[in-house]
């Protein structure tokens, strides 16, 4: 008797373990998102009154970017760099979460106000947004996060 309980245990022990296993191979597997040349992100800051740094920037999903750096940035004129792969698909993953209940314009009722233009295409999302003030914050850290890259190191100055 006191054997026909040890087996009991046992075969129940294995038995939801067996389960436990069948039940994790069972899960979704989280889908890789690759992003190609034709998911774009573009973002764009206007003159001002002041010394405000003024470029356009695009990033393609295959990692390729292109600054024009225009007024009071660290580089002049049209300037290339390749970005990670990870780091790409970080960037339009944050940047389709961060977009996709958002207005269009964001502006404060100022004259001298920097304008700023963010456009989003990818094959889920289109989306174009027009400054940032009392944007959300997830917005604004996407969008401090692409002033670091226009501003960071790695751009090569292209001649045309």
């Amino acid at each position: 008797m006191k054997y026909l309980l040890i087996l009991l245990v046992v075969l129940s022990a294995c038995k939801s373990g067996r389960i436990k296993q069948e039940s994790q191979s069972q899960l979704p597997q989280t889908e890789i998102r690759h992003y190609g040349p034709d998911d774009i992100i573009l973002f764009s800051k206007k003159k001002c009154r002041g010394t405000c740094q003024v470029f356009d920037l695009r990033i393609q999903g295959n990692g390729m970017a292109e600054l024009t750096a225009i007024e009071n940035m660290p580089v002049s004129g049209r300037c290339v760099r390749s970005l990670r792969p990870d780091e790409v698909a970080s960037l339009f993953e944050q940047a389709e979460a961060a977009v996709v209940d958002m207005g269009d314009r964001y502006y404060p009722n100022v004259s001298d106000y920097q304008e700023s233009v963010f456009q989003l295409t990818t094959s889920r999302i289109s989306k174009t947004i027009e400054g940032r003030h009392k944007a959300p914050d997830g917005y604004v850290a996407l969008l401090t996060r692409l002033e670091a890259i226009s501003t960071g190191e790695g751009w090569t100055m292209v001649q045309d």
